[in-house]
């Protein structure tokens, strides 16, 4: 689901003046289905793993002002076990959102469970395994609170989309999944923003349609997430998260070749959030881009990761390097299947992975009367 609350399901403008029916339905249906093919030096990895990440987005629509919005996910819950093969095992169908939106342009107002806005390369960088790195370190998900955005036509600096939240983790029922249980999330686990107040918060800024730099968009986002206990222990000094995100990304079309691209630095100051005597700095650095022509795309990453501090521990500082590269075409009606590599370099542990990934997306709309669209 879109980092932005509302941006998934929330029509543009152009949409908004085209419905006018109310109430509505309103959605989006992602089905993927992915293999991975492990060769590592790390004992944890498994040998192969099939799996399905069905995602279903719903907004309700009462009026042109008040909506709720749903984001349900299907995917594995748990860990596959180190060396062993899983198939479509460990499923469990969670709520990733729900939350109430008022809308009064040009601001938007949300309450719920939400994923607030912080970075871009976890969602939009392209290929079979263009995002993991980014989405396995520092996207943001399943967050309690609240927030406004305001979205705003800023002539030469383009559309400008400013959003503030509060939040902290899910600790709550709503985090629990049907078909296979997930472990819970004690309030007593350290992790960062896991509280029980809106302590933690995040600022993004957002341009796009830019005169000047058609094609060209930005993210500019400020994270502070709340330092959690371990286990209640007394006397436990554990650190504030703070981290900052700047992203550059963009779309062209050249003829019949289209390009997609983006290039993300991110940095986190108490990257653990543990014991507040160490000082867990952590750079994230991704660069991608897609090329498409008819069918057919080729798409590479690449994403590197300086980690500090962590030698005041037993252990040593470490970097993280990850390449992949991909491509895929469109088989029919939608439907594409995309072949990728991964090469995986972490603390002199080597990881390479082969695997597939064959998708669909689908929307749907009560308001325009809409069967199931590509």
């Amino acid at each position: 689901m879109g980092a932005l609350p509302g941006a998934a399901f929330a029509a543009d403008a152009a949409e908004e003046e085209e419905v006018k029916t109310f109430p509505r339905i309103e959605g989006s249906v992602s089905i993927e289905i992915q293999g991975d093919f492990f060769d590592s030096d790390n004992a944890d990895s498994p040998g192969s793993d099939i799996y399905t990440k069905t995602e279903l987005g719903v907004a309700w629509h009462f009026n042109k002002h008040f909506s709720i919005h749903t984001g349900l996910v299907l995917e594995p819950v748990e860990d596959p076990f180190p060396g062993q093969d899983r198939v479509f095992d460990d499923h469990g169908l969670y709520a990733e959102q729900v939350y109430a939106q008022l809308d009064f342009a040009p601001f938007r107002l949300f309450a719920g469970k939400f994923n607030p806005a912080f970075g871009k390369a976890w969602d939009l960088t392209p290929g079979v395994y263009g995002a993991d790195l980014a989405e396995d370190s520092y996207e943001l998900t399943e967050r309690i609170g609240g927030g406004v955005e305001v979205k705003k036509q800023a002539g030469s600096l383009g559309t400008l989309t400013a959003t503030a939240s509060a939040f902290f983790l899910d600790n709550t029922a709503l985090e629990n999944s049907a078909f296979r249980d997930r472990a819970p999330t004690s309030e007593e686990t350290g992790i960062p923003s896991n509280t029980d107040g809106l302590d933690s918060f995040a600022l993004a800024v957002e341009g796009e349609d830019i005169p000047a730099l058609a094609g060209i968009s930005y993210h500019l986002a400020y994270l502070h997430q709340e330092r959690g206990e371990l286990f209640g222990a007394d006397g436990a000094d554990f650190t504030d998260q703070d981290a900052f995100v700047f992203a550059l990304y963009g779309s062209h079309k050249y003829n019949s070749v289209g390009l997609e691209w983006i290039g993300e630095v991110a940095y986190v100051d108490g990257f653990l959030g543990a014991d507040d005597s160490n000082n867990y700095e952590s750079w994230f650095y991704t660069a991608g881009a897609k090329i498409t022509f008819d069918k057919y795309n080729v798409a590479a990453a690449y994403t590197y990761n300086d980690n500090e501090g962590f030698g005041t521990r037993a252990g040593d500082d470490f970097e993280v390097h990850q390449f992949s590269v991909s491509a895929g075409v469109e088989i029919r009606d939608g439907w594409t299947l995309d072949l990728g590599y991964k090469y995986l370099e972490e603390a002199d542990e080597d990881t390479h992975v082969v695997g597939f990934l064959f998708a669909k997306q689908m929307e749907f709309n009560t308001g325009r009367l809409d069967s199931l669209q590509k």
